[in-house]
């Protein structure tokens, strides 16, 4: 019995290895240039995403602790003034309060008690010897008083000139003990039956004067 050769073209497996000629199968890259810069562009986004998220993420983190810390610290300050309340009520029921009066004259009291310890430690001695230092020759005070309220003293005295006076200041202020020396008031010193006011004198009237009436006060705090 003879075959049909033509039968045989159709099954593939029977044919002779000589008789299949496989072509080669090559691979092109035929991806553009535009596509790989859009893939780069996707990747960026992708990361700048993710970057924000991780930005937002922190920022809200750090606003839950903020009110958190926020809500205790209102609750501590809450607490606080209910017992200052209550700490005001009980000491108000215990008359542990003070009104504004009381307050007022325990201030005076205490004032007064600190002017009468500085007389008490105050060395009039100290003063004297300290004005001696600054007295020019020709000069003579006679009243010295003292301010406890300002630390000042008030001097009343007599000199031969203006010069005198002016002298008696600086030396005051070159003092360690005494500041700001200020003139209080001067008048000329007349002998009897020469006119006092300064419109009624003359060169003779001037020069027939006695001397200088003076009042001046000067801050003081003694050295230690």
């Amino acid at each position: 019995m003879m075959r049909n050769p033509v039968g045989l073209a159709w099954f593939p497996f029977l044919r002779s290895p000589s008789a299949s000629s496989p072509v080669p199968h090559v691979v092109f890259s035929v991806t553009p240039a535009a596509i790989t810069i859009l893939r780069v562009m996707q990747w960026m986004a992708v990361v700048v995403c993710c970057t924000s998220l991780a930005v937002a993420f922190t920022w809200w983190n750090d606003s839950v602790v903020m009110e958190e810390t926020a809500t205790h610290l209102d609750g501590v300050v809450q607490r606080l003034n209910q017992a200052n309340t209550s700490r005001s009520e009980s000491m108000t029921r215990d008359r542990l309060t003070l009104s504004l009066d009381q307050i007022a004259t325990i201030k005076r009291d205490v004032l007064f008690v600190n002017r009468l310890a500085e007389k008490r430690a105050f060395s009039w001695s100290r003063l004297l010897a300290d004005l001696e230092t600054t007295i020019p020759p020709h000069m003579a005070l006679r009243t010295v008083q003292l301010h406890f309220q300002d630390s000042t003293v008030a001097l009343h005295g007599s000199a031969a000139s203006l010069q005198d006076i002016h002298a008696f200041m600086t030396n005051l202020e070159h003092h360690a003990a005494f500041w700001h020396a200020a003139l209080a008031s001067h008048r000329l010193e007349h002998q009897e039956g020469q006119p006092s006011r300064a419109s009624q004198a003359t060169p003779d009237t001037v020069q027939s004067a006695r001397g200088v009436d003076f009042q001046l006060t000067v801050g003081y705090r003694p050295l230690l």
